[in-house]
């Protein structure tokens, strides 16, 4: 998929991996159900899209938010099935999402699941909300619909995976125009040296016929 054509920004120092999470809930005891990856160059122009449903080991959790049913999770991998894959997009890049600690803690819950440790949040992600914070402070939420809603993004199926994480990386682009992040202290994981070996691997599957640019089916 060839990047995106809007203007250039100043660059980060590192390529960006924009994460979002559907989950079974928010205990420490939940699972991830779905999982996006969009992948943006240093300049934050999208590269490419990568999504899957993903099998829990318990029940979907609350449908009426997610929209995903246990029908639709039983032919799916599980997040062990597609950690090697994961890793090979999130390898080399910083992470970055919408209420970061949220979806960094899933992934490491879910990496602890096969003896993978993951180190604290703070020295690899960015996190459009509490950007968002320091850039708006008056705005009256900080969700991520509300800061799409303000910027002028359009946010398209929300709490699906791939809608949140292609408005996420929009808003991301949107407040580094604004104020820059500072990524001094940053440094991406060695994704493919802690994961990239698990195994078995298998097919990613999609709730939707639906590539970056496409249609939402």
């Amino acid at each position: 998929m060839p990047p995106s054509s809007a203007g250039a920004l100043a660059p980060l120092p590192y390529p960006v991996a924009v994460v979002d999470c559907e989950t079974t809930g928010l205990s420490s005891e939940d699972e991830i159900l779905e999982l996006a990856v969009v992948l943006l160059d240093a300049q934050l122009r999208v590269e490419t899209t990568w999504t899957s449903l993903i099998r829990p080991a318990g029940g979907v959790g609350a449908t009426h938010i997610h929209g995903i049913r246990e029908e639709d999770v039983a032919q799916a991998p599980s997040f062990r099935g597609v950690a090697g894959e994961l890793a090979s997009l999130l390898d080399g890049r910083l992470l970055a999402a919408h209420w970061a600690r949220f979806d960094a803690r899933f992934l490491a819950q879910e990496c602890a699941r096969f003896h993978v440790k993951l180190p604290s949040h703070e020295s690899w992600t960015l996190c459009t909300c509490e950007h968002a914070r320091t850039v708006f402070p008056d705005l009256d939420s900080h969700s991520l619909a509300r800061c799409a809603e303000h910027c002028g993004i359009e946010h398209q199926y929300r709490h699906s995976a791939l809608g949140d994480a292609l408005a996420t990386a929009e808003l991301l682009r949107a407040l580094h125009q604004r104020v820059p992040f500072d990524c001094h202290a940053l440094h991406p994981l060695p994704w493919a040296e802690l994961v990239g070996s698990v195994q078995p691997a298998e097919a990613p599957l999609s709730r939707y016929a639906w590539t970056h640019g496409g249609s939402c089916e």
